[in-house]
């Protein structure tokens, strides 16, 4: 079984750990992302509401302090999601999982016993393909992971029978946030505001760029609403994905029986 997620965000890196923690063989997933970086740049913001749900696992999939958690409330933590990511792909690649940034998807095709991904700008991935069994959508909305130019329906001539995705039609209302990391409070009337726990401050606002000195990162980001955008609604949305695609494989199995 040959498996590539189409993402590298928390939503991908989430999904492929928790196949390998049902069983999925590491070596069998391929994750395939356009940026240079995992986790970088940030666009969306670094608050986990359901912390007592996600932290333990969190933890075994790789979290490390360099995500400088902080306990905001009982069960709400702010931290450095770009580290969050960076730190679970880590424990992908020590488990064995395989992973390409710097690998743009340009198309997709699919027939009775495989499908395919066509990449460019190729971080490593063998002649710009990659052929197998089951392509897990874990792109965003918009998809930063295919970078600019790229259509998110570029993983639609696939058949249903070899490609697991999720309705995200809720996520096409994108609206542009601002996001900054700041090394005092920001003085703002946004609600969203949380202190990270290497000592700064990230803050949201929609549509806007206010500019103040003490601004040390800003980076913008495009969803619909600032609480389906947190860490934890990712995470969700990668469970779901993996989900998904154990019991397709669990009918196919049953089907060759």
């Amino acid at each position: 079984m040959r498996i590539a997620i189409a993402g590298a965000g928390t939503t991908g890196l989430s999904c492929a750990h928790i196949l390998i923690d049902s069983g999925i063989p590491p070596t069998s997933i391929t994750i395939i992302d356009a940026r240079a970086e995992i986790g970088s740049p940030a666009h969306k913001p670094g608050l986990l509401n359901d912390a007592d749900t996600w932290i333990s696992q969190l933890t075994s999939w790789g979290m490390t302090n360099q995500a400088f958690t902080n306990p905001i409330d009982t069960n709400t933590i702010g931290l450095r999601r770009e580290w969050l990511e960076k730190s679970i792909s880590l424990g992908l690649a020590e488990r064995g999982a395989h992973i390409f940034v710097k690998t743009r998807i340009i198309s997709s095709d699919s027939n009775n016993s495989s499908c395919r991904l066509i990449c460019t700008d190729v971080g490593g991935l063998l002649d710009g393909k990659w052929e197998g069994d089951l392509i897990i959508d874990a792109l965003g909305q918009p998809p930063a992971a295919l970078n600019e130019n790229t259509e998110h329906g570029v993983l639609q001539p696939v058949s249903d029978s070899h490609r697991i995705s999720i309705d995200r039609t809720a996520d096409r209302v994108n609206l542009e946030w601002m996001g900054a990391i700041t090394s005092k409070r920001m003085e703002t009337e946004s609600p969203y505001v949380f202190m990270r726990g290497d000592g700064t401050w990230e803050s949201w606002e929609q549509g806007t760029d206010v500019i103040q000195n003490y601004i040390l990162e800003e980076f913008i980001g495009n969803f619909s609403d600032f609480n389906y955008a947190c860490i934890d609604i990712s995470l969700t949305r990668g469970s779901t994905l993996a989900q998904a695609a154990l019991t397709h494989l669990n009918v196919k199995d049953n089907a060759k029986e």
